[in-house]
């Protein structure tokens, strides 16, 4: 049975507010600035957006649209898209923040936000999202790596007070 084609969505390029070390292995990158107002905020709190880097050197600048890149553009030159859970938008400060596990130089989402600074620009798609606690459930639990913490957070922070939660982050240390 043939799929039909996913729908593309919006990109929208922001700029590095601020970043903060969370962890030695975990930094919030806060994101904002005119574009801010094209992302369509979602009520999940399991919300995921792709974000595009561009190979250094290649010259690329965003919107990137991948399919005509593909036929253009060597493979190794494209942009490289990760799947992100983001943290929290604040919709009255006009920012949203993303939370990366960082692994050394390794990678290329981790090293990105490890030497992100203050106006640096980050390109992402409008998100997309399936999960919210249902508030009929309790006790709940939440299982995770270090890279589901920001979803696990999220669910946590939206729970009805007195639900029973139980939580589980499996972490390097």
């Amino acid at each position: 049975m043939d799929q039909p084609p996913r729908r593309t969505r919006a990109q929208i390029t922001l700029d590095v507010v601020r970043t903060r070390q969370l962890t030695p292995g975990l930094v919030r990158v806060t994101l904002g600035g005119e574009q801010f107002s094209d992302f369509p905020d979602r009520p999940e709190t399991d919300k995921y957006t792709k974000l595009y880097f561009p190979v250094d050197g290649s010259g690329l600048e965003p919107p990137y649209d991948l399919a005509a890149l593909r036929e253009s553009v060597p493979f190794d030159q494209l942009p490289v898209k990760r799947t992100y859970t983001i943290r929290r938008v604040d919709q009255s400060a006009r920012e949203l923040d993303i939370d990366f596990v960082t692994h050394g130089d390794s990678g290329v989402a981790g090293p990105w936000a490890a030497n992100a600074q203050p106006g640096d620009r980050l390109t992402l798609s409008a998100p997309g999202g399936g999960f919210s606690p249902d508030p009929d459930v309790d006790p709940l639990l939440l299982v995770g790596d270090e890279s589901a913490i920001p979803a696990i957070w999220s669910a946590r922070e939206a729970l009805v007070p007195g639900i029973a939660v139980t939580t589980l982050v499996e972490t390097r240390g």
